[in-house]
């Protein structure tokens, strides 16, 4: 849908519903995808193409949130109008990437490795820990510990990332306000 709000720039956010919630390696593997896609690390595939290459848009986000039935996965992006088109067929471009190739291993590796750094580092800050704890409470009833969410992590397979993206990056529904 698109929504004319007569803004300087275009707002979008492109995303679906995930029905998967109760799979921990599902969820790490949104996580991970999410991570990939335009997490906070500097060479995300879609800060890279639409940012760096391009030079299309300031700042491109990719979340995943998982609920108790559910799960909510979200690429938010600002553009000016005329580029709004380009970002979302680009984003469709990268999204098709990730369901008809897997990572290779060093790819697959590299994922990994950042993951579980930032976890690593989020782990240091006891606000984000204690919040962190009390929405897995809240939420699935359990708290995995660090080395459970990281050995849960290594297992995760190119072949599953890509079966995931295959099942999740097929409906996805649009907003923006022009």
């Amino acid at each position: 849908m698109r929504v004319n709000k007569k803004n300087h720039q275009s707002h979008c956010i492109i995303g679906c519903q995930c029905n998967q919630p109760e799979s921990r390696e599902f969820r790490l593997s949104m996580a991970l995808l999410s991570n990939l896609l335009a997490g906070p690390g500097m060479h995300t595939r879609l800060g890279m193409s639409l940012r760096e290459h391009h030079g299309w848009v300031y700042n491109v986000e990719a979340f995943y949130t998982p609920y108790s039935d559910s799960g909510i996965f979200n690429i938010y992006f600002a553009t000016s109008k005329n580029n709004l088109d380009k970002c979302i067929h680009q984003i469709e471009k990268e999204l098709t990437k990730l369901k008809e190739k897997a990572l290779t291993d060093i790819q697959l590796k590299k994922l990994k490795q950042q993951v579980i750094g930032q976890l690593a580092i989020a782990c240091d800050n006891g606000d984000v820990r204690m919040l962190s704890t009390g929405k897995s409470l809240l939420t699935f009833d359990y708290v995995d510990t660090l080395s459970e969410t990281c050995s849960c992590i290594h297992q995760i397979t190119a072949e599953y990332l890509r079966d995931v993206s295959n099942q999740v990056f097929h409906q996805l529904s649009l907003l923006a306000y022009l």
